[in-house]
């Protein structure tokens, strides 16, 4: 029971809850675009079903599909948490041009482009989430994915519910689901500097940890007079010895003759 408690205090971390936060807004703001695209090109844009499911959800996922392409293939040249605060305040860009653009292809341009944005924000938390609490186990994974799933749930609600109440205006509805790629790009910032703390903490340690050892073999190390009373010491020790010895050999030529 003891080691379950320590891993919980372990896992229980800020970069935990914030990592859960970031899963909140990254489910919210796919989910939410994924879902309302088909509906908002058929009544916001005025085109036809088929039109508006091939426009919107699918070159959605297809854009997503790109955005994780392009970081499996080019992720180790690029800082992670960089390109999850690039790829948020595209999102924020894409969920303003699709609620206020006054052109019909700019209000599809950013809901296809939203797929882009959103791409590396699930994989991405959870990459940072696993390397900087290994401890977290399967637990981890289970608590990001619940999170995840809430936000899916959660988002499309919110739009829906601004949608509903402003004569069915989903214009409206986007422009209320900004607030979740706003908190998604703040969770990074704080995410990103929770990071830096850690690094910084490890180094401090890390120094405090070679002055402890340097201290030790300093006082260790014998100094000036005590080193000469070190020497001076082996020195009557040698010579008590040779004396020693010498007495001996006499005894023992005596003991003969």
């Amino acid at each position: 029971i003891a080691h379950d408690i320590e891993n919980i205090h372990r896992l229980l971390r800020p970069i935990f809850w914030i990592s859960l936060v970031l899963m909140v807004c990254a489910g919210a703001s796919e989910i939410s675009m994924a879902q309302w695209a088909s509906a908002y090109a058929e009544s916001a844009l005025g085109l036809s079903k088929s039109i508006g499911d091939i426009a919107g959800p699918c070159l959605f996922a297809v854009m997503m599909g790109i955005s994780r392409t392009f970081y499996g293939k080019y992720g180790e040249k690029i800082d992670l948490t960089k390109f999850m605060i690039a790829s948020g305040t595209l999102c924020l860009i894409c969920y303003l041009a699709a609620a206020l653009a006054p052109y019909p292809l700019l209000n599809l341009t950013g809901c296809v482009v939203c797929g882009f944005s959103v791409g590396i924000m699930w994989p991405g938390t959870i990459s940072i989430s696993s390397s900087k609490i290994p401890l977290g186990g399967t637990a981890l994974f289970a608590l990001l994915a619940m999170a995840g799933d809430m936000g899916g749930s959660i988002g499309p609600f919110v739009i829906g519910f601004v949608t509903q109440n402003t004569g069915d205006d989903l214009k409206a509805g986007m422009l209320a689901g900004c607030i979740f790629p706003a908190v998604l790009i703040l969770s990074v910032f704080l995410l990103r500097q929770s990071l830096t703390d850690i690094v910084r903490g490890g180094a401090r340690d890390a120094h405090a940890e070679q002055r402890a050892e340097l201290s030790f073999h300093v006082q260790q190390r014998p100094h000036g007079k005590q080193r000469e009373q070190s020497a001076e010491q082996r020195k009557q020790k040698r010579r008590h010895a040779a004396h020693e010895q010498g007495c001996e050999r006499h005894a023992n030529d005596d003991d003969r003759k």
